[in-house]
């Protein structure tokens, strides 16, 4: 668990996650107490907490908010970012709002204003990597996007912000006229190449004879996203996984089952995921999303969950994260159900959920996380003898009993 090496806060998220699994446990899977502590304000820090507490370790001082403020808005005003007063005061919550502040939406704009307070604090490759995460709860760079591409080679060579952002521009200027290349580069060489190259020019180069690896984004996700779909959703010629749990239940309980249903449909592997055989609909209108909303009111969790829309069309990497932590998760846990792979338990399925997500270039499970933490803290009841999906199904239902 390198996270513990990390920092205090993600070891008390580690620990809360112990203690709230061994209480789960006491009280026989009512989630009551454990859904209010989570949509509670001091269980998880909001974006103006992380972004407080971060400036504060900056700084090497608890400030407070006003003081986090004035800080930050002077250190991004001399590097050259034109900072907005009230968003400032707003992501640091200076008016004092009980819930704190969610901070900027997710995306591109938002990640443009998380690399300018980056450039503010002269961070380097590591530390700007440990912001987003930590404060973003993103990955830093996308080295398939020029514009991040050119802010890690700004980065990595201490270049300011004001130089960064006229360069990005003539980057993405080469892009959008046309530039035919038929040269590509993987992830690892955009990585290492940002940090060799010798110079601004020869950085523009490489862009314009790489046009190609700048606009084939998310390859690897969309593929490793794609596999777990097609192993849960099967076909017509072999049973899913999805449809082995369904099946598995109906002859156990000699039910009826849902007639009527495309087995091999992306709705009824959402379906079975979140609802289990046992509480399947017969419609094909899947209620993960507004059942998610229902239970958490922390817009960290409960707009993370993915539908059959955000991943049959996956706008972003940050949906791409959430919907194979997701798909994976169902996964790995629907096969030790089904006793595929019985031996398999919580170390495995951290251990292998990190290598998915680093293979597709994106960061490690998070205890900092709210998303991230939820299918963390089921996985940890296999150690009970429970099954991670009960649980989770059972925090989702609103079960006493699971």
């Amino acid at each position: 668990m390198n996270d513990l090496d990390m920092g205090s806060y993600t070891q008390d998220m580690y620990q809360n996650m112990l203690n709230e699994a061994a209480e789960g446990y006491d009280i026989e899977g009512d989630y009551s107490v454990l859904l209010d502590k989570i949509n509670s304000d001091d269980f998880f820090e909001p974006f103006s907490g992380r972004l407080l507490r971060y400036l504060s370790q900056y700084k090497g001082e608890e400030l407070s908010p006003d003081e986090a403020y004035l800080f930050l808005y002077n250190r991004m005003k001399a590097a050259g970012s034109n900072p907005n007063r009230n968003t400032l005061k707003n992501w640091l919550n200076v008016s004092g709002a009980p819930e704190g502040s969610d901070g900027p939406k997710w995306g591109d704009a938002g990640r443009e204003a998380m690399f300018q307070i980056a450039f503010a604090l002269s961070l380097n490759i590591i530390k700007t990597e440990d912001f987003f995460r930590r404060v973003f709860l993103d990955k830093a760079f996308n080295y398939r996007n020029v514009r991040e591409f050119v802010y890690f080679y700004c980065i990595f060579h201490g270049k300011p912000y004001s130089e960064a952002k006229d360069l990005a521009s003539k980057a993405e200027q080469l892009l959008s006229s046309g530039y035919d290349s038929a040269s590509t580069a993987d992830t690892v060489l955009l990585w290492g190449k940002g940090q060799t190259v010798g110079d601004d020019a020869e950085l523009l180069s490489f862009v314009a004879d790489h046009y190609l690896s700048f606009t084939r984004k998310n390859e690897t996700a969309l593929r490793e996203q794609e596999r777990l779909l097609r192993e849960l959703q099967g076909s017509d010629l072999h049973e899913g996984l999805a449809e082995k749990e369904y099946l598995c239940y109906i002859n156990l309980f000699d039910g009826k089952g849902s007639e009527g249903r495309n087995l091999h449909s992306v709705d009824f592997v959402l379906d079975m995921a979140v609802n289990g055989a046992g509480e399947i609909k017969k419609t094909s209108r899947v209620p993960e999303i507004k059942r998610a909303r229902e239970v958490f009111s922390r817009k960290e969790i409960s707009t993370q969950f993915p539908g059959a829309n955000t991943i049959s069309h996956p706008d972003s990497s940050f949906i791409l994260r959430k919907n194979i932590i997701f798909l994976f998760f169902y996964w790995f846990w629907v096969q030790y159900s089904l006793k595929i792979h019985s031996s398999w338990n919580e170390e495995t399925f951290q251990e292998e959920m990190n290598n998915t997500l680093y293979k597709c270039g994106f960061s490690p499970l998070y205890y900092g996380n709210p998303y991230d933490w939820l299918f963390l803290y089921c996985s940890h009841f296999v150690l009970n003898d429970f099954s991670p999906l009960d649980v989770f199904r059972a925090i989702l239902s609103g079960n006493e009993d699971f």
